[in-house]
């Protein structure tokens, strides 16, 4: 058990398992399960939804992949280690289609597509790489997009926040904006197939499913291990290589709209409202 006291606010006990030590294996609420539980303040009972579409609106946690395309996994800076890199996002990140708005503090903002899974509607836990397609509601295009001003709005920014700012620029309302049209994991092989993402007067970048280093099987495995994927949670294998950039300089007309296509999983329309502009900061906002 540990306990944590707060004048004035109280005590706070919580206590530890031990898988190894217990006399009898763990159950539901023990563990991994009462962690997760009261991580997020999910009623594990009501987790389980055989008759419920889990995603978009039962979506609570959205993990994405760094580091895992080939080309940066050659390069001499990054070693196997470096891909177990993972991004936890809120669910008020994600969008299935309606406008995105970048901010006006929005700087240099990076868009890539991605392929993603969905949980489907049992808990993952503690699962293998092969058992894993069988537990995902199906794949879908996730356009994830990032923002690497947000340093730029501190006052005095320390090092670890300009290193982290393109981290955090993820965590903007809407950018996971994520196909809701879902197709069976069972009936696609996913493991090359073109990837292509646009927007006039931007550009195009074409990747492949290929170019990634980790698959679903092993990211999912790992993540199982020790959290509790949900029904509904997103999985982003992240971007395959290369990025679309929307410098500072270049004001997006009404009406954009990124366009992201996977082959055999269609294609998906984000519409943008670019709202960068002059602004206070955002340490002088009162």
């Amino acid at each position: 058990m540990v306990e944590v006291e707060c004048e004035r606010v109280g005590v706070l006990s919580n206590p530890i398992w031990c898988e190894q030590n217990l006399d009898d294996p763990r159950k539901t609420g023990e563990g991994w399960h009462s962690l997760i539980s009261r991580h997020r303040g999910v009623d594990l009972a009501k987790a389980f939804c055989p008759d419920e579409q889990p995603f978009p609106n039962g979506t609570r946690t959205i993990w994405v992949v760094g580091y895992n395309d080939q080309e940066t996994a050659e390069q001499p800076e990054f070693g196997p280690d470096h891909q177990r890199h993972y991004e936890i996002c809120p669910p008020s990140t994600l969008s299935t289609g309606e406008p995105v708005e970048i901010p006006p503090h929005g700087d240099r903002v990076e868009l890539s597509c991605e392929l993603a899974a969905v949980i489907g509607r049992r808990l993952v836990e503690r699962v293998g790489p092969n058992e894993v397609i069988g537990l995902l509601e199906g794949f879908t295009i996730m356009v994830g997009m990032r923002d690497y001003g947000l340093y730029a709005e501190l006052d005095a920014p320390t090092d670890r926040e300009t290193m982290f700012s393109g981290y955090f620029g993820r965590w903007v309302d809407g950018f996971n904006a994520t196909c809701p049209n879902l197709v069976p994991a069972g009936d696609v092989d996913i493991d090359d197939l073109e990837m292509r993402l646009s927007l006039d007067g931007i550009g195009q970048a074409v990747t492949r499913t290929s170019d990634y280093v980790f698959n679903f099987g092993r990211v999912i495995s790992f993540l199982s291990n020790q959290i509790t994927l949900l029904p509904g949670d997103v999985v982003s294998l992240g971007s395959a290589g290369e990025r679309l950039i929307i410098s500072p300089e270049v004001k997006l007309p009404v009406g954009s709209k990124i366009f992201a296509s996977i082959e055999s999983l269609g294609e998906f329309a984000v519409p943008l409202n670019d709202r960068r502009g002059p602004h206070l900061p955002l340490h002088e906002v009162v």
